[in-house]
């Protein structure tokens, strides 16, 4: 397979992928996005009429929409500075909303609408902007399970839960001042928190608990480490998967509190970890060795992790994947060289 990138010089040149079939197979689209940060996919949405979409998040300080076979973004915003982190809530029947953080502190909520026929029109819609911290937001996620709550996470240790149609905040009580490296719901209810703590901790948050403050769950496989990404079981939302620096991934139940298992699945970082949708026992992972994986969590210790992809040493910021309408299951990789392939899942995993 074959992807562009821009070198130093801001020339295009071609980079080899590798995937794990026999054949050679092209992606479905391939972007070289000048200034990449961060990326998520946007499934295809019957609501503004448009097939699945690419949203990036740039050091420029844009958050841009690609569509298929566009070399140019079909809708964009700017934020006050480098995009930082990126979470996209995909809703059949309403329009995809995005949170954005920047490393100067602030989130932003966005609404992609249907393009109109006026070429000039912006299809991404600002909700709504609030400066909440004074250094970089690490991480956003908006709750799957109802939509008008999103969280952000900051350098500084600190967590905001956002009520997302007031644009109002809660913030989370918590003693541990360690940057905040991914954060996610579980429930409606509750967050965890992987961050940079010593002795390898997975912080968690439920609003139902009676002191309403931050848990701290110690690790006792993985004690001296940090820990840097994490996942959510799609059908089992008490399963969570927290990728470490050591390039392993911890396995928790989240109901016992206990970590259940631990693969060691890469030589480096782990940089970005989700689950399939449609077949949630798969779990991918990219990392800083340039690898992405994946793996069976069902039966890890009799399933073989598979290579799905190589940037050839570079390292591989994200994975992400969502279910198209039109396509199937969807996989996006992104690399720090500002290459951003997206194919169908099922060149790469089939059945």
């Amino acid at each position: 397979m074959m992807v562009v990138r821009a070198n130093d010089d801001g020339d295009v040149e071609n980079v080899a992928l590798v995937g794990n079939t026999h054949e050679e197979r092209r992606p479905l689209w391939e972007h070289a996005v000048p200034l990449a940060t961060c990326s998520k996919l946007i499934a295809g949405n019957a609501l503004t009429g448009l097939p699945a979409t690419l949203c990036v998040g740039t050091a420029s300080g844009r958050v841009q929409i690609y569509g298929e076979d566009d070399s140019a973004p079909i809708a964009h915003y700017s934020m006050n500075a480098s995009v930082s982190a990126l979470s996209v809530l995909n809703v059949r029947h309403d329009a995809p909303r995005i949170l954005a953080g920047d490393n100067a502190g602030h989130v932003g909520l966005f609404q992609l609408e249907a393009p109109a026929e006026d070429p000039s029109s912006q299809p991404l819609t600002n909700l709504g902007r609030l400066h909440l911290y004074e250094s970089c937001v690490t991480s956003v996620s908006v709750c799957p399970f109802r939509g008008g709550l999103g969280v952000a996470g900051s350098e500084e240790g600190k967590v905001d839960l956002i009520h997302l149609e007031r644009m109002q905040t809660q913030t989370i009580p918590s003693r541990d001042a360690a940057s905040v490296n991914d954060i996610c719901f579980w429930s409606p209810d509750a967050v965890a928190v992987a961050g940079s703590s010593p002795g390898g901790v997975l912080r968690v948050w439920d609003a139902r608990s009676p002191t309403m403050a931050m848990q701290s769950l110690p690790d006792a496989q993985n004690a001296n480490t940090r820990q840097t990404s994490l996942a959510v079981h799609p059908s089992v939302p008490y399963q969570l998967a927290c990728g470490d620096a050591l390039g392993g991934i911890s396995l928790w139940d989240l109901r016992t509190q206990r970590c259940s298992g631990r693969l060691v699945t890469h030589q480096d970082t782990i940089t970005g970890l989700t689950f399939h949708p449609d077949r949630p026992q798969i779990l991918l992972s990219a990392s800083d060795d340039g690898m992405v994986r994946a793996m069976n969590v069902q039966t890890p210790s009799q399933s073989p992790v598979d290579p799905l992809y190589s940037f050839q040493g570079m390292a591989c910021t994200s994975v992400d994947v969502c279910s198209d309408e039109l396509s199937g299951p969807l996989l996006m990789a992104g690399g720090e060289d500002e290459t951003i392939i997206l194919t169908p899942l099922l060149q790469v995993l089939p059945l």
